[in-house]
């Protein structure tokens, strides 16, 4: 009888152990992965947003309500462009994309996905002097007012002067499509007294 009691007892005490130790290791496993997930996004040691973030920008068109990637940058090639040796932050990220009129759509642990809306509607058939990436660029406008670059590789600057450096009124008339032209070659003027 002693034994069987004996038994039981042991028997009873590593199982209580075995679940006693299973609730520590799921807890454990669980809060790492919960704290993990709603940080992968910043480096956990300077609270600066990861080298490896994909950022995403698109703009809105008012006209057909779908939306056009303007272009994708990681964090590394921006803080390059930015001229920052250290890191990037949230609030520094949308400063900067807050002078092109982008706002963050969302976040997540491989992207952040910045968008904006066309202000106003475009005049069919004419130039635009504008911005893509940060680098001026000269858009046309199809028959409904549509804006598309033609030629990508001569109608965007990206070797000149940004639009970011201008002066805020000067960005706010490129990013928002103020400057219309009528030729292909008026706007390439205008664009070069930027640079």
């Amino acid at each position: 009888m002693k034994k069987n009691l004996l038994k039981i007892s042991i028997f009873m005490l590593i199982s209580s152990m075995v679940f006693l130790l299973s609730c520590y290791i799921t807890r454990s496993y669980l809060a790492d992965k919960k704290t993990s997930g709603s940080n992968v996004v910043y480096n956990s040691e300077t609270g600066y947003l990861k080298d490896s973030l994909k950022l995403i920008l698109k703009t809105k068109n008012q006209s057909s309500n779908e939306f056009v990637i303007d272009g994708e940058y990681t964090v590394k090639e921006l803080k390059k462009d930015l001229g920052l040796e250290q890191g990037l932050n949230k609030e520094q990220l949308e400063k900067h994309f807050k002078d092109l009129n982008y706002t963050i759509e969302s976040m997540n642990d491989s992207q952040i996905i910045l968008s904006r809306s066309f202000v106003s509607k475009l005049q069919p058939k004419k130039y635009y002097l504008g911005e893509k990436n940060d680098f001026f660029a000269i858009y046309k406008t199809d028959d409904k007012g549509v804006p598309y670059i033609e030629n990508p590789a001569s109608d965007i600057y990206t070797d000149k002067k940004k639009v970011s450096t201008l002066p805020e009124q000067d960005k706010k008339d490129i990013v928002s499509f103020k400057k219309q032209f009528n030729t292909r070659d008026d706007a390439e003027e205008a664009a070069s007294g930027y640079f």
